[in-house]
């Protein structure tokens, strides 16, 4: 059973909210900040409905579904939907260095350099942070956030723990 994506959507939303990117991320004057989707048209269609209305610090939300063709570094948030884990680890080789938020929809989490994961556990739909990734993208993370969340440091997963 595939993890719902209205859920989902609202979580991306929420992560929006309680993620903090380095000023020069985005620019003061954006009137909107843009989520951006590969690979995965139901959730891009979640997403807009999520976002319909929705200001985050200031600015309204906006979803653009991206080919891959199109540059991902211009998002400030990136959701990689369903597609093969060789192309999903390309794209998020071209954010390195980058501030931005990435979520992946993915049980393959320990592999890529996604700094958000979905999973299932049980009949939830859960996160896990990396955290190692989130400050390599001098992105900051509340406390709230990381108190819900499944966080994983890189050392860790390397060691097998």
């Amino acid at each position: 059973m595939a993890l719902r994506d209205d859920v989902k959507a609202v979580l991306v939303i929420n992560f929006a909210r309680l993620v903090e990117c380095p000023s020069h991320a985005l620019e003061p004057s954006a009137v909107r900040l843009t989520i951006c989707v590969l690979g995965d048209d139901l959730m891009g269609r979640a997403l807009e409905q999520a976002a319909r209305g929705k200001i985050v610090d200031g600015h309204s939300l906006t979803v653009r579904r991206l080919t891959q063709r199109d540059p991902v570094g211009a998002c400030p948030i990136l959701f990689v939907g369903a597609i093969p884990a060789r192309a999903r680890s390309d794209e998020l080789a071209k954010l390195q260095d980058r501030s931005v938020l990435t979520v992946a929809d993915s049980e393959g989490f320990a592999g890529d350099r996604s700094i958000v994961a979905f999973f299932k556990a049980g009949n939830k739909v859960r996160f896990r942070i990396n955290i190692d990734a989130a400050q390599r993208a001098r992105l900051k993370i509340s406390s709230r956030l990381l108190g819900v969340a499944d966080v994983v440091h890189e050392s860790s997963r390397k060691e097998g723990h």
